[in-house]
C-alpha cells in the first residue's frame, strides 16, 4: 500500500497534476461533508469534502463508479478515513466550471483510522522515481487559501416530531426546530424519515421563517442526514417524499434560491386551500412531468402557473436558469440556493384567496378616509356632502400591492346573478371582461383564431377580448386586473361632520368587483365534463345517475317531462339585439332575473342522433349538423359593411321576411380540432327560410348572459330530445311570455329551456368574398345592430328615435329626474335582493353621464334609470362604453340627450387607462384631425363638387381655397386631464375628480366658408383655432394661462352685447375683423354620415333659383350647407399659388 500524504499536499498535488507523473496516491484525513446519493443525467453519485485542520483546505473526492457507492453507508462527518489509491482527475475541462477534484478506480478502498502516519508530497515524489517533478515542487511554498469564508454551518440531533409536509421535504424536530431538505435532490427519497425517527443533521444552515416553525435548519448538497434510532415498526413512514415534490423539480430547472422556495411553499399551501379537494384533486395542482423540449416543468396547475409566460409582459413568473448542482458542492467558497438573496418582492408574487378579497375590499370601503379627507378639503355644506357621497368608487391595481397580486380561479356564471364570476372554494367575486385602452377602437370581429380555446390543451392564451361560453369552467391565471369597489351611500346629513356617524347613513351598498382583459388570463385548467359551457351542470350531474341506475334527480324542467337520451335538436339563430336582465317577482316564487333577445332563426331545425344522420331539412342540414361552422364574410364595420344575414334580420325587424342568405357570404365546415373539411358550401343555392322570435331566457338560463353577443350567430341545441317542437311558440313560462308579447307583439315568443345551449359560429374575416351589386343595399341595411357616433347624433344625422352608439365617459353623477315619480320605500328582504343582484340605483336616482364621441370633442348627456333592471359594471370615468337601443329626446333648454328604455343596453368595451398608460383618444385635445398628418399632399376641390355623384372622391379628405364668411361660434376652455371637466382656479369643478395633473387647453370654433361654388359648416378644433384667430405661439401661450384662472371663454355671433363681458366682447372684436375673415388654405373632410345623403343626390337633383345681382340677373342652383370637420388650416401664400398655377399652364 502507498504511503499516505496529508489534505494540504493532496491539493499541491492536484494543482500540479500536469506535471507529475504520479498517477494514484492515497490520502488521510477528516471528513467535513459528504452528500447524499444524488442521481445527474442518469449516473447515480455521491460527494465527499476533506478538510485539513490546519490551513482550512479542502478537497473533494467524486464517487459514481457503482461498485464504491457502498463506501457512503460507512462515511460519516467528522471523523477521519483513509482513502487508499485515489486518482487525481478534471471535471468539465475546458469550460467555466471546471474542477479539479479525486475519484476512486481500481484498487481504491476506504478504512477508518486514527493517528495515521502521513509523508510529505517530496517523499512521495522521491520514492515513487519521480525526480523531475521532484525539483518543481521542492521550492514550492503552502498555498494560501483564497476567497470569502463559508457561512457557518450547524449540526442539529434530534427527533422528528411531524411530516405533514414530507412531500416537499419539510419535517418538524423536537417540536420546535424545522427541517428543510428541498434543496437535497436524494435517490432514495428520505424513505426512512417518519414520526420518531431519531437523527443527526450535518452542515445545515440556519434560517428564520415567518411562520410556525420559525427557527429552521435548512439543508443544501453539503449537508447530510445520518440515522441514530429508528421508530417502532407500527409508525407508518410519511406517504409523499419531497422529490416527487413539483417544487424540487422546479428548484432544479430554474435554479431557486431560499426565498423563491419559501415563497412556492407559501403558494402551495395558498392554492390547496382555495381548489382542492372540490375543484382540482391534489394530482391535478402537482402533478410533475418534465418536458425537455419545451421546458416545461410537470402538467400540474401549480407548474403551469409559474412557468407559462405572461401575455402582456411576455415572461413567466419564474425565468428559466438551469441549477449546477455540482458546483454548489465543489465550489471553493460555497454558494448555494440558501445563501443566494439576489431576488426582489416584486418578483415573488402574492396568490390572494377570493374570500381574503372581498374581505379587504369590504374592510377598505366602510373606512370612507377618502370621503372624509374630501368633505373637510371642500369645505361642503351638508346637502352637497350628502350629494358627494351617494356613489363613490375605488380602483386598485395589482401593482398597487407589494408583493403584486395575482388572481387565480375558475370563470364561471353565476346562476342567480348572470354576472361572470372568479371562483374558488372560499367564495365568489363578480368579474368585468373587456378590453385594454387602445388609441385603435375598432370593432372586433371573431374568426377562427378565437376558438383555440375550445380544443387546445392548457396552458394558452385566450385570442378573442369578448366572453365565449367555452371559457365557462377555465382554470386561469391573471397577472393584470383591477380590484374596483362601487360604494352607494344613502344619507341624511343635517351637518358634514356628522358623517362620521354611521346612523345617518339610511342605506349602503357596496359592490366589489374584478375588471381585466380576457387575453391576459392564461388557462391552466378545463373542465373535463365539457369543452365549454354548452354542457349544463345539472344535467351533468343527471348523467352521472342514470350510469349508476339511479333515480335522476330532476333539477329541471326537461328532466321532469322527457326522458334522458342522446338525441338533440339544433337551430341556427342570429342575435340582433340583448335586453338587460330584470327583476322578475312572483308571488310563489321567490324574485329571480330573466332577460330576452330579440333574434332570428335561420333555417330548420336539424336532428342530431348519434351513429346515424337524420335531417330535418336536407339542405340547411349538411352545413349546420357539422361540430363547427364558420361563416365567412367581410364583416360589418361601424358604418358600413353589414352582414347578408344581418340585413335579414333588419328586415325582419321592419316588418318583412328575408327569403335568402347573401351571394357572398359562404359557410365552411370544420371539423372539431379546427381544421377546415375538404368541402365548402355555397349557401347562395339553398333557399333559406328565416323567422323573427323573441328568446326569453330565465331561471339557470340566465347563465348564458355574458356570452351572448349582438350580431352573433348562434347554433341553439335542445340535448336530450329529438323533438323539433322546442323551437316553436310554446312558452313555458307565463310571466314571461306576458311580458314579451308586450315588448315585442309582432314576433313569435321562444322560452329557452335549461337544457339548452348556444354554440358560437365564428366568422372568418381573413376570407376573401366579392361585393355583389346589391352591396350597397347591403351596407345600408343593418339598423339595429350598427353604431354610430356622438358627433352623428348631435347633428341628427341619424333620423331615427332609438340610436345605438359607442363613446367614452367623461363624467359619472347621480340626479333625480324632475319627471320621475317618488319611489316608495322598499322592504328589508328585497332592498337584500337589490343589493346582491345589482338592481337599479338606491333611492330610486338615475345615472347622469356625458358620454364624449371617440374622433372628435363632441359630447352627449346620457341617462340610465335602470329601474328593476341590472346596471352594468365599470361604468367608471375613461371608459369606453356601447349604448344600444336609446332614445333621443330634448330637453326644456332644446338640447339633446339619451334616455334609457326597458329594452337599452349597456356594454363596457373598453376599460379606463391603467396608471402609466396614457390614450390619446381619451383625452381633451384630442381631434379630429390626429390621425392625417401628410396634408399638403389631399387633393384639391370645389366644394360644389361634394354634390356632384360623379366625383368618386367626394367622401375622401380634401383642401380648397376658400374666404372665412363668418365666425359662429368660439370656445375657448381649460379641461381637466382625468375626467374632461372645466378646470377653474388651479382645481377641478368635477367634485369627485381629484386630479393633480396639469390642465389641458381646447379650442372649437365653427365657421362659414365659401369658395364660390358653394358655401360650407366647418367645425375646427386645437392649433386650427389658432390659425383661425391668427395668433402667435406668445399670444396663444398668454390665453391658455389667462384661462386657467377664469376656466372658460365663449362667444356666439347671435350674443348680444348686453350680455357679454369685457373679455367676450374682445374676442368678438377679433373674429369679426379683416385679420380673422379672410381667403385661408382648409384641410377638411365631409362627416361621416353626410357621405350617404351625398350620394342620395346629383346636381341636377338641386333646383335653379333666379337671383337679383345688381342691373341682372342670374339662374343658380341652391345647393345645402355641406358640413365638414377641419383637419387643418394655413394661411394662403399668393407668391407660391402663382407660381403653382403658372406651371400648370
Amino acid at each position: 500500500m502507498m504511503e499516505p500524504i496529508s489534505i494540504d499536499d493532496a491539493s499541491l498535488l492536484l494543482k500540479f497534476k500536469s506535471k507529475v507523473t504520479l498517477k494514484k496516491c492515497s490520502i488521510f484525513g477528516s471528513v467535513n461533508a459528504v452528500s447524499e446519493l444524488i442521481q445527474i443525467k442518469g449516473k447515480t453519485m455521491f460527494l465527499i469534502q476533506l478538510k485539513s485542520n490546519k490551513t482550512e483546505r479542502t478537497i473533494n473526492i467524486v464517487v459514481t463508479d457503482k461498485d464504491y457507492l457502498h463506501w457512503r453507508e460507512s462515511i460519516q462527518p467528522r471523523s477521519s478515513y483513509l482513502f487508499i489509491n485515489l486518482r487525481p482527475t478534471t471535471l468539465s475541462k475546458g469550460t467555466p466550471d471546471e474542477q479539479l477534484v479525486y475519484v476512486p478506480y481500481g484498487d481504491s478502498s476506504v478504512r477508518t483510522a486514527e493517528n495515521v502516519k502521513v509523508i510529505s508530497l517530496q517523499e512521495l515524489l522521491k520514492k515513487s522515481g519521480d525526480a523531475s517533478s521532484l525539483s518543481e515542487c521542492e521550492n514550492l511554498e503552502c498555498l494560501e487559501t483564497t476567497g470569502e469564508k463559508t457561512k457557518k454551518l450547524y449540526d442539529y440531533q434530534g427527533t422528528i416530531t411531524s411530516t405533514c409536509r414530507a412531500e416537499h421535504g419539510l419535517y418538524e424536530l423536537d417540536g420546535k426546530i424545522g427541517l428543510q431538505l428541498t434543496f437535497i435532490p436524494a435517490v432514495h427519497q428520505y424513505k426512512f424519515l417518519s414520526v420518531g425517527t431519531k437523527i443527526v443533521v450535518y452542515n445545515a444552515h440556519h434560517c428564520v421563517a415567518d411562520e410556525h416553525p420559525k427557527i429552521r435548519l435548512c439543508c443544501c448538497l453539503i449537508s447530510s442526514i445520518h440515522v441514530l434510532e429508528c421508530p417502532p415498526s407500527t409508525v407508518q413512514p410519511a406517504p409523499y417524499y419531497h422529490n416527487r415534490s413539483v417544487i424540487s423539480h422546479l428548484l432544479n430547472y430554474f435554479n431557486l434560491n431560499q426565498a423563491q422556495v419559501l415563497w412556492l411553499l407559501k403558494c402551495e399551501k395558498k392554492l390547496r386551500q382555495k381548489f382542492c379537494p372540490d375543484i382540482l384533486s391534489v394530482n391535478e395542482l402537482l402533478k410533475v412531468g418534465v418536458k425537455e423540449e419545451d421546458g416545461s416543468v410537470g402538467s400540474g396547475v401549480f407548474s403551469m402557473l409559474f412557468t407559462t409566460k405572461c401575455p402582456i409582459k411576455g415572461e413567466p413568473l419564474l425565468c428559466r436558469a438551469k441549477r449546477k448542482i455540482l458546483q454548489e458542492f465543489l465550489a471553493e467558497n460555497h454558494k448555494c440556493g440558501i445563501t443566494e438573496r439576489t431576488v426582489s418582492k416584486e418578483s415573488l408574487h402574492r396568490i390572494r384567496s377570493v374570500a381574503e378579497i372581498n374581505q379587504e375590499a369590504v374592510v377598505t370601503a366602510g373606512n370612507y378616509v377618502d370621503l372624509k379627507k374630501d368633505i373637510v378639503a371642500k369645505n361642503m355644506t351638508a346637502r352637497d356632502a350628502t350629494e358627494y357621497v351617494y356613489w363613490s368608487h375605488l380602483v386598485f391595481e395589482n401593482s398597487d400591492f407589494t408583493p403584486p397580486w395575482i388572481v387565480v380561479g375558475v370563470i364561471e356564471t353565476c346562476n342567480k346573478t348572470g354576472r361572470l364570476q372568479l371562483r374558488d372554494q372560499t367564495g365568489s367575486i363578480d368579474c368585468l371582461v373587456a378590453q385594454y385602452a387602445s388609441d385603435s377602437m375598432e370593432y372586433h370581429f371573431c374568426n377562427t383564431d378565437c376558438a383555440r380555446g375550445k380544443t387546445m390543451a392548457p396552458p394558452f392564451f385566450h385570442s378573442c377580448p369578448l366572453p365565449q361560453s367555452w371559457i365557462d369552467g377555465q382554470l386561469v391565471r391573471i397577472t393584470k386586473f383591477q380590484i374596483v369597489i362601487e360604494r352607494f351611500l344613502v344619507c341624511s346629513l343635517p351637518h358634514p361632520s356628522f358623517f362620521r356617524d354611521e346612523k345617518h347613513i339610511q342605506q349602503k351598498r357596496v359592490h366589489v368587483y374584478l375588471q381585466f382583459a380576457i387575453e391576459d388570463a392564461v388557462t391552466l385548467h378545463r373542465r373535463k365534463f365539457s369543452n365549454n359551457a354548452a354542457v349544463n351542470r345539472d344535467a351533468d350531474v343527471d348523467l352521472k345517475c342514470k350510469k349508476r341506475k339511479l333515480e335522476p334527480k330532476k333539477s329541471s324542467q326537461s328532466a321532469s317531462t322527457e326522458p334522458l337520451d342522446d338525441s338533440s335538436v339544433s337551430h341556427l339563430v342570429l342575435i340582433t339585439h340583448k335586453e338587460p336582465l330584470k327583476l322578475q317577482r312572483h308571488a310563489r316564487s321567490a324574485p329571480q332575473l330573466c332577460f330576452s333577445c330579440i333574434a332570428t332563426f335561420i333555417g330548420e331545425p336539424s336532428l342530431n342522433v348519434p351513429g346515424a344522420k337524420e335531417s330535418l331539412e336536407p339542405g340547411i342540414d349538411s352545413c349546420i349538423n357539422q361540430p363547427e361552422i364558420y361563416l365567412r364574410s367581410t364583416g360589418p364595420t361601424r358604418h358600413e359593411n353589414v352582414n347578408c344575414i344581418q340585413r335579414s334580420n333588419a328586415e325582419a325587424n321592419h316588418g318583412s321576411t328575408p327569403s335568402d342568405i347573401n351571394k357572398s357570404t359562404e359557410v365552411a365546415s370544420h371539423t372539431a380540432t379546427g381544421k377546415e373539411a375538404p368541402a365548402v358550401l355555397q349557401t347562395s343555392e339553398i333557399a333559406t327560410p328565416s323567422r323573427p322570435v323573441a328568446l326569453n331566457l330565465q331561471g339557470s338560463s340566465i347563465k348564458w348572459f355574458p356570452y351572448i353577443h349582438v350580431g352573433g350567430l348562434y347554433r341553439l341545441t335542445a340535448h336530450n330530445t329529438s323533438s323539433a317542437a322546442v323551437f316553436q311558440a310554446k312558452l313555458g313560462g307565463k310571466h314571461s311570455a306576458e311580458r314579451a308579447m308586450t315588448v315585442y307583439p309582432t314576433r313569435q315568443c321562444v322560452d329557452i329551456r335549461d337544457n339548452m345551449t348556444f354554440d358560437y359560429i365564428l366568422f372568418d374575416r381573413n376570407s376573401s368574398s366579392t361585393e355583389s351589386d346589391d352591396a350597397g343595399d347591403v351596407k345600408n341595411s343593418g339598423r339595429g345592430m350598427e353604431l354610430c357616433n356622438v358627433q352623428d347624433i348631435n347633428n341628427n344625422s341619424s333620423m331615427d328615435k332609438l340610436v345605438s352608439f359607442k363613446g367614452w365617459i367623461k363624467s359619472k353623477t347621480f340626479t333625480t329626474q324632475s319627471n320621475s315619480r317618488p319611489r316608495r320605500v322598499l322592504p328589508q328582504d328585497l332592498q337584500k335582493v337589490h343589493q346582491d343582484m345589482g338592481i337599479s340605483f338606491p333611492d330610486g336616482k338615475s345615472m347622469k353621464l356625458l358620454v364624449g364621441d371617440l374622433a372628435s370633442s363632441d359630447n352627449i348627456t346620457v341617462y340610465l334609470k335602470a329601474d328593476n333592471q341590472q346596471f352594468c359594471l365599470g361604468l367608471l370615468l375613461g371608459a369606453v362604453v356601447e349604448f344600444r337601443r336609446f332614445e333621443k329626446r330634448l330637453s326644456e333648454n332644446n338640447k339633446l340627450y339619451c334616455h334609457d328604455l326597458i329594452t337599452s343596453h349597456v356594454r363596457v368595451v373598453c376599460f379606463p387607462p391603467f396608471k402609466g398608460e396614457r390614450c390619446s383618444m381619451r383625452t381633451p385635445e384630442c381631434t379630429a384631425d390626429s390621425s392625417f398628418t401628410d396634408l399638403p399632399s389631399l387633393p384639391l376641390q370645389y366644394l360644389g363638387s361634394l354634390w356632384d355623384i360623379s366625383n368618386s372622391t367626394r367622401h375622401s379628405p380634401f383642401q380648397c381655397v376658400c374666404h372665412v364668411h363668418q365666425v359662429l361660434t368660439v370656445e375657448l376652455r381649460s379641461v381637466c386631464v382625468e375626467c374632461s371637466n372645466l378646470h377653474k382656479a388651479g382645481n377641478c369643478t368635477y367634485s369627485p375628480c381629484s386630479s393633480v395633473v396639469s390642465p389641458a387647453f381646447q379650442a372649437k370654433a365653427s365657421i362659414i366658408i365659401d369658395d364660390g361654388s358653394c358655401n360650407a359648416l366647418v367645425y375646427c378644433s386645437g392649433q386650427s383655432v389658432q390659425t383661425l384667430l391668427d395668433m402667435s405661439d406668445q399670444q396663444w401661450t398668454d390665453w391658455k394661462e389667462f384661462l386657467s384662472d377664469v376656466g372658460e371663454l365663449h362667444y356666439s355671433h347671435s350674443a348680444r352685447p348686453d350680455e357679454m363681458d369685457h373679455n367676450q366682447k374682445a374676442l368678438q372684436q377679433l373674429c369679426r375683423s379683416a385679420l380673422v375673415l379672410k381667403p385661408m388654405k382648409i384641410f377638411c373632410k365631409p362627416f361621416s354620415k353626410e357621405s350617404k345623403h351625398h350620394s342620395a343626390h346629383g346636381l341636377e337633383d338641386f333646383m335653379l333659383k333666379t337671383l337679383h345681382v345688381g342691373q341682372g340677373t342670374i339662374q343658380s342652383r341652391v345647393l345645402p350647407l355641406c358640413r365638414l370637420y377641419c383637419l387643418g388650416m394655413e394661411r394662403i401664400n399668393y407668391h407660391e399659388s402663382i407660381r403653382q398655377l403658372m406651371t400648370t399652364i
